[in-house]
């Protein structure tokens, strides 16, 4: 957009319900969430969807599975098959889309119009393969030293591994 490394100030305001009270007051200018949060804010009358970040971002792992080095030494093969079962729920998802709305209604107590929406936000992010792609993490890499995290692009290679991907 333009506005480099520094133009966007943020605030740390916490729950909801904080972010929400700041937008009314005009105290802040907008908020970064979930687009189902988004979503519900517009229907509401309280905000309205500016961006999505996947218009602006094209290679970008927004989803990623983490296991402690513990795990990953004592239990290689628990590892490899939660991996598994989760390709295989994605796979169910991709399939599915009315019961996988209805099984995640029960669980983030959204109605069924936003569900649907979060729903074809969600499932084109959502890896079919589970490996990393190397655009993505340029993009990542990048971001460290731009953010002031790290004084450079680390080596990605460094930070994740697909050996447990059959």
């Amino acid at each position: 957009m333009g506005w480099g490394s520094n133009g966007i100030e943020t605030v740390a305001l916490g729950a909801m319900s904080a972010m929400v009270a700041a937008l009314k007051r005009g105290q802040i200018d907008g908020v970064v969430l979930s687009a189902s949060q988004g979503y519900g804010l517009e229907k509401t009358g309280d905000g309205r969807l500016l961006l999505k970040f996947g218009t602006y971002i094209k290679n970008f792992h927004t989803h990623v599975i983490f296991a402690t080095d513990d795990m990953i030494k004592n239990k290689p093969d628990q590892v490899r098959r939660f991996l598994a079962g989760w390709k295989d729920v994605i796979a169910f998802m991709a399939a599915n889309k009315a019961e996988t709305v209805r099984v995640a209604r029960q669980v983030t107590g959204l109605d069924e119009a936003i569900e649907s929406r979060e729903y074809d936000d969600v499932m084109p992010m959502m890896s079919r393969d589970l490996r990393f792609h190397a655009k993505a993490l340029d993009v990542i890499g990048d971001s460290f030293p731009e953010m002031d995290i790290l004084p450079a692009k680390p080596d990605m290679r460094t930070l994740y591994t697909e050996e447990f991907l059959d």
